[in-house]
């Protein structure tokens, strides 16, 4: 008979209080108490009593359950709405994934009943420290010690900046289309057209300044281009070059802040593209302008550059926004993607939400969080002419987003 293997997360229920505070227990016996004074293991064994779990369950506390077949194999339990007071794994279970498991359907509950949490913390024992290093928590201040307990103060905050985000997000990336592959070639087609439209046929190399995973410098390159792309995410860009070297393709992929293009790639080239919103990533009108002077920089007198973003004047930006992506099946897992835009004046708080199911288990929820700058297409278009473009122009109907196209003035001498 094959074994189950498959981690099932839960909240407690009545009944299985006993079974977790035995599985704390045994754990806490074997990692943590030698390090303790008796004074601290006699305090942490009354705080993890069955009745005393179960009391608090429910109230100021929530606590969850890792389950494999009838068996629970982890313990987190969090007094809302920010601290761990309990993260346990069982010794034979441990470096499978069950802590993290844990963690994920955790934060979901979180973040629905405290959507503006910005960070959690921790009083870790010394050997839990790099387990929760990698969870992405960081130390606060030395040891400590309370009632006999040793424990390390650590914060992990709930990062919302471009980094973090597009980590997070790198390997289901694709998934925010309804089919990638299709993406690829029909925006490739749209901007090939408008590059042919404006350069004519002399065009030869292009500069993708916001690569992402490769979906525009891919398409293009399998027009015949020479493309050189960067992005300031290092999991983006190599995941970019794994999806090129799956195609045959040759393209040039670094990492590169959008706002230092010239002084990174220190060439020109026919066309410079940044695409699926990416300008306003940037928060501020000097970023942009000064992103906007580096592409300048980066397109050769005479050459073009393309941007894509949304159109923020559509948007009801007053009050939060559920943007549904929609659902999608892959290699047996069933996909659900949404975004939750939180506005704060000309920046909104976006949280993509990925909820993976997998057969016969519980869902997995994957989250990562940015912030946009609500830019109009109006001022977008007054920077890269404050930049050095001419002729700048909106384009609608083209792309699946508005394009903003800009000229460098060809130097006459």
């Amino acid at each position: 008979m094959k074994q189950t293997t498959e981690i099932n997360v839960s909240l407690l229920v009545p009944g299985e209080a006993e079974a977790a505070s035995q599985l704390v227990m045994e754990t806490f016996r074997t990692h943590v108490a030698p390090c303790y004074t008796q004074q601290g293991v006699d305090e942490f064994a009354k705080y993890a009593k069955a009745d005393c779990i179960q009391e608090r369950h429910g109230h100021v506390h929530q606590t969850w359950t890792a389950k494999i077949g009838n068996v629970i194999v982890g313990v987190l339990e969090i007094r809302f709405p920010d601290h761990i007071s309990m993260l346990f794994v069982s010794a034979n279970h441990q470096a499978r994934g069950i802590g993290r498991s844990l963690m994920d359907r955790a934060m979901i509950q979180l973040l629905s009943a405290s959507p503006d949490i910005r960070e959690l913390t921790v009083h870790s024992s010394s050997n839990a420290i790099p387990t929760y290093r990698k969870f992405g928590f960081k130390e606060c201040g030395g040891i400590q010690e309370k009632n006999g307990i040793k424990f390390q103060p650590m914060t992990m905050v709930l990062k919302k900046d471009m980094n973090q985000f597009y980590k997070g997000l790198t390997p289901y990336y694709h998934l925010i289309y309804q089919d990638w592959e299709k993406s690829i070639r029909k925006q490739a087609k749209d901007i090939n057209s408008i590059i042919r439209e404006k350069l004519g046929d002399g065009v030869h190399s292009i500069l993708d300044v916001s690569c992402g995973i490769g979906t525009q410098a891919i398409g293009l390159a399998q027009h015949g281009y020479q493309v050189t792309a960067s992005d300031l995410s290092p999991e983006e860009a190599e995941r970019a070059k794994v999806e090129t070297s799956k195609k045959g393709l040759n393209i040039n992929f670094s990492v590169s802040d959008m706002r230092d293009s010239f002084k990174h790639h220190a060439k020109q080239f026919d066309a410079v593209i940044s695409c699926d919103n990416s300008v306003p990533h940037l928060l501020t009108d000097d970023d942009i302008l000064l992103a906007f002077s580096q592409f300048h920089q980066c397109t050769r007198p005479g050459g073009t550059c393309i941007i894509s973003v949304r159109d923020y004047e559509k948007e009801d930006l007053s009050k939060q926004q559920i943007k549904p992506y929609g659902v999608r099946e892959e290699h047996g897992v069933r996909w659900l993607l949404w975004q939750v835009w939180d506005p704060h004046g000309s920046t909104y708080d976006v949280t993509m939400y990925l909820l993976e199911e997998r057969a016969g288990s519980e869902c997995r929820i994957h989250i990562v969080r940015t912030v946009y700058y609500a830019i109009g297409i109006q001022k977008l278009m007054d920077l890269m002419r404050s930049a050095g473009f001419e002729n700048v122009t909106r384009r609608d109907g083209v792309f699946f987003q508005p394009l903003i196209t800009g000229t460098r003035k060809v130097n006459i001498h």
